[in-house]
């Protein structure tokens, strides 16, 4: 049974949230704010947390995010998604080094490195980037993204988790982030890494 920690501070949320977790098979802690949600985090083991701080979570590491109001069926499908791909064995690593720009990333020690200095990158982001790489001069669809990358069995066309994520992957990798040479958007479409542009 997967224990889920749930932290949200609208008191009649929370108890419907936990209410259908715990009637869909998952074991639910609830907090109301995050200094209590942290003290039980630090305290218990959980497969995942559920956090109330939207677009600013995806900054300091989320994988995910839905804007309020949300269908709960979605966010069920999103939590089913992430527990899945935590539970498979990682990704194969392609060549060690890879350079572009004046970007080198070490995919052994999951490194990058901007014009000799160290970029932090978020899991999430390090694993787009990966499979950015993985196919370059590709046109790569959101869609696919979102089952390559974030392990989704179907699309979700009304989400920005991937353009958020891919925009802040050019905010750290790209000279000229609303001018990208390698990281590029092809309307409509989906994305396009240009690794030697």
């Amino acid at each position: 049974m997967n224990r889920i920690l749930l932290i949200e501070d609208e008191a009649t949320l929370s108890l419907l949230l936990r209410e259908r977790l715990e009637k869909e098979g998952y074991s639910v802690a609830a907090c109301k704010d995050g200094e209590q949600g942290l003290a039980e985090a630090l305290r218990e083991a959980y497969d995942l947390l559920l956090l109330d701080i939207q677009v600013k979570g995806l900054k300091t590491g989320a994988d995910d995010y839905l804007i309020k109001p949300f269908e709960v069926a979605e966010l069920l499908a999103r939590m089913e998604a992430l527990l899945r791909r935590a539970n498979n064995s990682p990704p194969q690593l392609i060549d060690s080094l890879f350079c572009f720009g004046n970007v080198v990333v070490n995919f052994r020690k999951q490194e990058v490195l901007r014009e000799g200095s160290p970029v932090e990158l978020t899991a999430r982001e390090f694993e787009l980037l990966r499979y950015f790489v993985s196919h370059p001069d590709e046109l790569i669809s959101r869609d696919a993204l979102l089952k390559q990358v974030w392990g989704y069995q179907q699309g979700l066309p009304n989400t920005r988790t991937v353009d958020v994520h891919v925009a802040q992957l050019r905010q750290k990798l790209e000279l000229n982030p609303k001018s990208p040479r390698h990281i590029l958007t092809a309307h409509r479409s989906g994305y396009k890494f240009i690794p030697f542009p």
